[in-house]
């Protein structure tokens, strides 16, 4: 499930830094303010169901893709970048795989690999990997199922959304499914629960857009390490959601968070 749908039903959660790492880590990159989360943008043809998606919404679009694609082997190229070392991890997956420790300003580990998986391994693996990390993948089955990610994730931006803006982030990462009743409605309940009975029988495309406001960061008492307080702080303030349908209709809806 992906963080913002698993928000639409639990936003206040206790101890997330611990307890819901996988959520908590998707908001360790902000401090006060307003900033543009993810966004999406869905396509719709004859035959084919395309999603453009921004930073963080990566994660989405690469496990709906695979989860509704045959079940066939499939060779991946998986980049990783990770707050911790793997190494732990790995051999569970039944994977030889090792990080490299960056040199930079902000410490982590990252990795590229070439791998072949069957379907249901590559689930297993990627639902794994993003307890602890972010993955991008690219692949194409050349049977109407495709995954194309870029690796280096943009910076937190305060920016006013702009059309134009709004599509140089969808171009992140786009997937492509076959287009079917059944893959649409695991998309809308998958993707946007909060709005599925606004979505019309004939959709063309949809757009939808996050803005966070974050009013308040609570750091834990005893912390001194900046690099911690950053990771393990929790983030309050409000999540305000948009969709645009066939260019024309309009509906939002926001809730309050605390992670």
């Amino acid at each position: 499930m992906h963080f913002l749908t698993y928000l639409l039903q639990n936003s206040m959660l206790k101890n997330p830094a611990e307890d819901y790492q996988e959520i908590h880590k998707h908001f360790t990159r902000y401090s006060k303010g307003e900033f543009t989360g993810p966004v999406i943008k869905v396509r719709f043809t004859a035959n084919k169901i395309t999603l453009s998606g921004s930073f963080e919404y990566e994660d989405f679009i690469q496990e709906y893709v695979v989860s509704v694609m045959s079940d066939n082997e499939i060779e991946v190229k998986l980049d990783i970048i990770a707050g911790l070392d793997l190494k732990i991890v790995f051999p569970k997956l039944g994977l030889d795989w090792q990080l490299k420790k960056s040199t930079g300003k902000i410490k982590n580990f990252k990795g590229t690999f070439q791998e072949k998986f069957s379907k249901s391994r590559f689930l297993d693996v990627i639902k794994e990997l993003n307890k602890y990390s972010y993955y991008f993948i690219n692949f194409n089955d050349q049977q109407g199922f495709s995954v194309k990610s870029k690796t280096k994730p943009p910076q937190p931006s305060k920016k006013k959304l702009t059309h134009a803006e709004f599509e140089k982030l969808t171009k992140f990462c786009v997937g492509t499914v076959k287009k079917t009743k059944k893959n649409q409605k695991i998309l809308y309940e998958k993707l946007i629960p909060d709005f599925e009975d606004k979505i019309p029988d004939t959709i063309k495309i949809f757009k939808l857009i996050n803005i966070y406001k974050i009013n308040n960061i609570i750091i834990p008492k005893g912390l001194k390490n900046t690099s911690l307080i950053r990771l393990k702080a929790i983030r309050e303030g409000k999540l305000v959601r948009t969709i645009e349908i066939n260019n024309d209709m309009e509906y939002a809806n926001s809730l309050t968070f605390s992670l």
